[in-house]
């Protein structure tokens, strides 16, 4: 016994189970259904209907593009980067501070541009701690 198609589903059923839309009525054997599954398996597609309403494979569909993020968790990725930012500022930071110790210990004047290094590096986290603040209120904002 054949299967039956219904164009709207895109599914087979078999007329002995009954519950059948009522647009199926396109007969496909077994071997017919088989070989248009491991057609679809083998070139991932999906199986729709043609213009006449047999059974074809096809392209799927594209996915769907992702939603856009939210604004809370466009500031909660900001704040990660920032945490980063300040983790790798504070890494960066031991050089030149070890040399302007080091410099100190042995009482002679520290190089200029460890000075100037370390300066940078903390304008730099400051304005990051300050970014971080602001996000940090505007979430608490947002969440009451």
């Amino acid at each position: 016994m054949d299967l039956l198609f219904s164009p709207t589903t895109k599914h087979f059923y078999s007329p002995k189970l009954g519950g059948i839309p009522k647009d199926a009525t396109i007969s496909v054997t077994f071997a017919e259904r088989r070989a248009l599954r491991d057609q679809c398996e083998r070139e991932n597609k999906i199986i729709d209907a043609d213009e006449n309403g047999y059974p074809i494979a096809v392209e799927p569909p594209p996915a769907p593009e992702p939603p856009a993020p939210t604004e809370q968790e466009l500031a909660e990725q900001r704040i990660s980067e920032i945490q980063q930012a300040l983790t790798a500022n504070d890494l960066a930071s031991v050089r030149p501070l070890r040399a302007i110790f080091d410099a100190q210990k042995k009482a002679v004047a520290p190089d200029p541009q460890d000075e100037a290094r370390l300066t940078e590096l903390e304008e730099q986290a400051q304005t990051l701690r300050a970014e971080l603040a602001t996000l940090a209120a505007q979430l608490n904002t947002d969440a009451t």
